[in-house]
């Protein structure tokens, strides 16, 4: 008898998840951290709006250099449009462009500053004049996204130019942060349960709203709903020529204020959708029927190929052959070679055989 051995078990693997780095450097060049408050929920706005736009972490800090303090709320987000759309919505009137490039974009009104950098929106405020520098180190430490979770929204590309002004641009994700930036369509009529994303900007003349929905159905729907509460209930201030709606793909675009009709019809046209464009909502709208074309595109494309190497290596292995037997002299093609094996059989037996008895 053998005793059996008992099985051994498996020692249990281990995962060790390191905690994130922390978003606030102990030192910023000359100025040192005295005070920091590693969980912060105040990010200056309110709870529904920071559940909408995906807050996920934040903190808050005190950095001294000399007699001189800056105070310090960085906050990240799940992505860049959760930063941006918060960035728009903190950004106050009578700001202008940081003089120095900080982050993706960057906004000063006195000794503050504003500016967001991938998924990380910060507030910076300093007893004196603005240190960018510090700033700018601070951005290299910063969380980094890659792809479109990393750069601004792309729905903010279908705002024209042409007498935007920049600081008035604002991006909703959710009914509270676009009611919180003052816009005026009716959320029940946007619908949200949607999921659209909303750019606004302002001009000289009025309002250009651009709305991002997952499809041209929904967009189309939506247009028409928008376009009859418009007319219906003037905003504030709006005239009945400047109130206009397109539809451009999933994209509508919508004008009211004191635009001429002409003015209106001109923002318009400026919005053109490609469907190649990608960003950070979906990959773009692409139909089932697309989708089964181009299927069957590739398909058709595979078999070609298929053949085609077929053929080029039909080409290289009989050509080869037949190129081997013209150089020694036979012809290209063994259809009518006749080769056999001959085997004298009978000779061998004659030799082998015993010579016959002489006779007497």
């Amino acid at each position: 008898m053998s005793a059996q051995q008992p099985a051994q078990g498996k020692t249990p693997s281990t995962t060790v998840q390191l905690p994130p780095a922390p978003l606030l450097p102990q030192s910023l060049g000359t100025w040192t951290l005295s005070d920091q408050k590693p969980a912060v929920t105040d990010t200056g706005l309110n709870d529904v709006i920071n559940k909408e736009l995906g807050v996920k972490r934040s903190q808050a800090g005190v950095y001294t250099s000399g007699n001189n303090q800056l105070s310090i709320v960085a906050t990240q987000y799940m992505d860049a449009t959760g930063a941006y759309a918060a960035f728009a919505s903190l950004r106050q009137a009578g700001t202008h462009a940081a003089p120095a490039k900080i982050g993706n974009e960057a906004d000063v009104k006195g000794n503050e500053v504003l500016f967001w950098s991938g998924p990380t929106l910060v507030s910076a405020s300093f007893q004196t004049q603005p240190d960018y520098k510090a700033l700018e180190t601070l951005t290299n430490g910063l969380p980094k996204l890659g792809g479109a979770a990393g750069r601004a929204p792309g729905l903010l590309s279908y705002l024209p130019k042409s007498g935007l002004r920049a600081e008035s641009v604002k991006y909703a994700v959710g009914p509270a942060t676009y009611q919180h930036d003052g816009g005026q369509l009716n959320p029940s009529l946007v619908d949200f349960s949607k999921s659209p994303e909303i750019a606004t900007g302002q001009y000289p003349h009025g309002t250009f709203v651009a709305i991002y929905y997952p499809t041209p159905t929904i967009a189309g729907d939506r247009s028409r709903a928008l376009l009859k509460d418009l007319l219906d209930h003037l905003p504030a201030g709006a005239t009945t020529d400047s109130i206009a709606v397109r539809r451009a793909g999933p994209i509508v675009a919508i004008t009211y204020g004191q635009f001429t009709a002409e003015e209106a019809n001109k923002l318009l046209d400026q919005v053109h959708y490609e469907t190649n464009v990608t960003w950070n909502k979906p990959e773009g709208y692409i139909s089932e029927a697309s989708k089964a074309a181009r299927l069957l595109v590739n398909i058709i494309l595979g078999v070609f190929a298929m053949g085609l190497a077929a053929l080029v290596l039909g080409a290289f292995f009989g050509g080869g052959r037949a190129l081997i037997r013209v150089l020694q002299g036979k012809p290209a093609s063994s259809m009518h070679d006749a080769e056999f094996i001959h085997l004298d059989l009978r000779q061998d037996l004659r030799q082998d055989a015993p010579p016959p008895p002489r006779q007497n």
